[in-house]
């Protein structure tokens, strides 16, 4: 179930909160967690473990999807250290939710 949208931008680490003016109101552009990815050498043995320990089946795709709230989902995945899908000289990778992604890139 790896979705093969190509997004030309990688969005920006962020420490505090984002705040852009709407309908007069300031609201918070991050909605919440896309997805929370790390990189992993012994795939197999930390998905037993998550199963087993913190009871989170891991699908075939190496992950799950995690729906805490109505219209908000959140992916909890694991990669093997050489996937190319993000930068291999990173370990961890979050992915935000955001109201306006056209707004989001200007910052």
């Amino acid at each position: 179930m790896k979705k093969g949208i190509n997004i030309k931008y990688r969005i920006f680490n962020v420490i505090g909160k984002l705040k852009i003016k709407e309908s007069q109101e300031l609201v918070t552009m991050i909605k919440g967690f896309g997805g929370i990815f790390w990189r992993t050498k012994n795939l197999d043995v930390v998905k037993k473990w998550y199963s087993e320990v913190l009871k989170i089946e891991i699908d075939n795709w190496n992950g799950t999807v995690v729906k805490p709230q109505l219209g908000n989902e959140t992916i909890f995945s694991f990669f093997a250290e050489n996937d190319s899908y993000f930068p291999t000289e990173q370990q961890v990778m979050l992915n935000f939710q955001v109201h306006n992604l056209n707004e989001t890139i200007k910052h």
